[in-house]
């Protein structure tokens, strides 16, 4: 019984051994604490070289930011960001692919990564940047409000936008909250596009709406019965500094990097002057073929 009892406690002792050496030659004395693979996820820079092309989403009802050459065939797409976005996809040796949507759809492609950088005249702000990465400014601008001529003498102070008068913005832009701090008694009329802001002026729907300067002056030139109000906006808001923006999710660093540099030769340069010149003559020319 004695033997039998040790040859026993030998058995066990030997599968016990047996055991333990097979948990230390499989890594069962060390747990990843990260539960597995450590490896990094490409920033968005790596993933735009892997692909060799950069997706840029802009609205192309924004001359001279972004608008359609009516001059050539098919739908090409130019203005000042596409001018931009080529230098920026020179810079990284890449292809530039040009996406078009509405404004509202644009924040959304750039929030959720569908495209690489989102343009047409973004400005940064608090809730955007939850969601969003933001380049310096490459154009300085501010809001203005448009209204028909007939009212020039009508309205020549914020205060002269009453509760008996409807004020246009476009949906989704920062001009909503420009208009709801130095206009809170007017009724805002949101729409989609600034062409949808502009019809509804000219056919009496509105008195007025508000758009980026550099905006405004092709609609001006193109509508001669429209003009800028001679009234300013006092809130901080209606100043406009246009940069590009990157989703938030991915590794923006050495992208923005790029952009930046691409943003300061181009400004350094006088490239962008030559730019809001160039694109503006362009969209008028084209307005009025």
């Amino acid at each position: 019984m004695l033997c039998s009892e040790k040859k026993t406690k030998t058995i066990l002792c030997t599968l016990l051994a047996g055991l333990t050496l097979l948990a230390a030659g499989c890594g069962g004395g060390a747990t990843p604490s990260n539960g597995g693979d450590t490896k990094k996820a490409p920033s968005s820079l790596e993933q735009i070289k892997q692909k060799g092309e950069i997706t840029v989403a802009i609205e192309t009802n924004y001359p001279p930011y972004d608008f359609v050459d009516t001059s050539k065939q098919g739908k090409v797409m130019t203005g000042i960001d596409v001018a931009l976005s080529k230098k920026i996809g020179e810079k990284l040796g890449v292809k530039v692919k040009m996406v078009d949507s509405n404004f509202t759809a644009l924040l959304a492609s750039v929030s959720s990564n569908k495209v690489d950088l989102g343009m047409s005249g973004m400005t940064a702000t608090e809730e955007r940047a939850k969601t969003m990465d933001f380049s310096d400014p490459y154009i300085n601008s501010k809001y203005v409000v448009i209204i028909r001529k007939s009212d020039a003498d009508k309205f020549t102070t914020l205060e002269s936008f009453d509760a008996s008068t409807k004020m246009g913005v476009e949906k989704s832009s920062t001009a909503i909250p420009v208009v709801t701090a130095d206009m809170p008694n007017t009724k805002q009329v949101v729409l989609d596009q600034i062409p949808d802001l502009l019809m509804e002026l000219k056919q009496n729907k509105l008195d007025g709406f508000a758009v980026d300067e550099v905006i405004a002056q092709q609609y001006l030139i193109t509508n001669p019965d429209v003009m800028v109000a001679s009234v300013q906006f006092k809130s901080p808001k209606a100043k406009m500094d246009t940069i590009v923006s990157a989703g938030k999710d991915r590794d923006n660093a050495e992208l923005m990097n790029v952009v930046n540099e691409v943003i300061k030769e181009a400004r350094d340069s006088g490239e962008v002057q030559q730019w809001i010149k160039e694109y503006s003559e362009l969209a008028v020319n084209n307005a009025k073929s």
